[in-house]
C-alpha cells in the first residue's frame, strides 16, 4: 500500500479516514478539495487542477481524497489501494448537515482554509447526487487495477483504522 486513493460520496467521512490512514502508515495526504478550492471558494480552473493531481500521482507514495470526477482515470491507473465510501444519500447528507452545524464559522484545512457554513445546495446535492456518483465511481473503479476495498457502513471504516491499520504498528513476528 503505497499509493492509495480515498472516494466516495461527500460527507461519507473520506477525509477523517484518509487522515487515520495517514497517520498510521506515514504516506504523505492530498486533499483534492485543498488544490480545488481557492479562497472565497473560488474554484481553481480545471486544467491547473489536473496540472496539480497529476504532479502528485507522479510521486512514489501517496494518499490522495476525494473524487472530482474530471480527474478520477488518472489517479486509479496510478493507485494500488482503493478505499471506496459507499453509503446510502440520507446518512451522507445527515453527516454533512452535521459537520457544518459543529464547524459553523471555522476555517476548513482541507478546503483552502474556508470557512465552513451552512448551504442547502450543498446538501441538496449530496442528497440527490449520492447516488450518480458513486455509480459513476463504480463503474470507474471496474477498470481499475487496484485493490478496491468498499465500505457501506462508517463502522466498517472505523473497524479498518482500529484493527488492520493498527496492525501495521505491530513489530514483525521473529
Amino acid at each position: 500500500m503505497e499509493r492509495v486513493l480515498v472516494v466516495g460520496a461527500n460527507g461519507a467521512g473520506k477525509t477523517a479516514f484518509a487522515k487515520a490512514l495517514a497517520e498510521k502508515t506515514g504516506l504523505p495526504l492530498v486533499h483534492v478539495d485543498r488544490l480545488y478550492w481557492l479562497e472565497g471558494w473560488k474554484a481553481r480552473p480545471q486544467e491547473e487542477l489536473a496540472a496539480l493531481l497529476r504532479a502528485e500521482c507522479q510521486k512514489p507514495r501517496w494518499i490522495i481524497e476525494g473524487n472530482r470526477q474530471a480527474s478520477i482515470e488518472e489517479r486509479l491507473c496510478r493507485a494500488d489501494t482503493v478505499f471506496f465510501f459507499d453509503f446510502s444519500p440520507t446518512l451522507c447528507t445527515w453527516r454533512a448537515i452535521k459537520r457544518s452545524f459543529r464547524n459553523r464559522g471555522l476555517p476548513v484545512s482541507d478546503r483552502a482554509g474556508n470557512p465552513e457554513g451552512f448551504r442547502w445546495r450543498f446538501y441538496w446535492s449530496v442528497f440527490w447526487g449520492t447516488k450518480r456518483q458513486c455509480r459513476k465511481l463504480r463503474a470507474s473503479l471496474k477498470k481499475s487495477n487496484a485493490q478496491v476495498i468498499v465500505f457501506t457502513k462508517p463502522r466498517q471504516a472505523r473497524r479498518y483504522t482500529s484493527i488492520y491499520i493498527g496492525e501495521l504498528d505491530r513489530p514483525a513476528a521473529p
